[in-house]
C-alpha cells in the first residue's frame, strides 16, 4: 500500500516574482517574496511623501511665537514709552519675520 500523492506533490512551485536589484544595495525581501522599500522612497516612484505631522506643528508654533514675542517686544515699548503704535508694528514684523523662517525651513529646502 502506498501513499496517495498530495495535489502539489510532483507539481513545480512558481518562481519568485523578479525584484530589482540595485548594485551597492542589499535585497530586501519579505514574506510572498516582495520587495521592501527604502524609508524615502515613494511606491509610485514620485514625489516623496508629505512630511510627517510634527513639521506641521513646529511650524505652527514657529508662527506663534513670531506673533507673541515681537508683539509683546512691541506691547512693552509701548507701555514704557507710553505709544499705541509699536504693538500692531511688532505683531506685523513678528508674523513676517517667522513665515520668513518658515519658507526658509520647509519651503526652500
Amino acid at each position: 500500500m502506498g501513499a496517495v500523492p498530495g495535489p502539489l506533490e510532483g507539481a513545480s512551485r512558481p518562481d519568485p516574482p523578479s525584484a530589482e536589484v540595485i548594485p551597492g544595495k542589499e535585497l530586501l525581501t519579505r514574506l510572498i517574496w516582495s520587495v521592501l522599500m527604502e524609508p524615502d522612497q515613494s511606491p509610485g516612484g514620485g514625489a516623496k511623501s508629505p512630511p510627517p505631522p510634527s513639521d506641521a506643528w513646529t511650524a505652527l508654533s514657529y508662527l506663534l511665537s513670531g506673533f507673541f514675542l515681537f508683539g509683546g517686544i512691541g506691547w512693552g515699548l509701548d507701555a514704557l514709552l507710553g505709544t499705541g503704535v509699536l504693538t500692531p508694528i511688532g505683531l506685523l514684523f513678528g508674523g513676517a519675520a517667522s513665515l520668513y523662517l518658515i519658507y526658509i525651513r520647509y519651503v526652500k529646502s
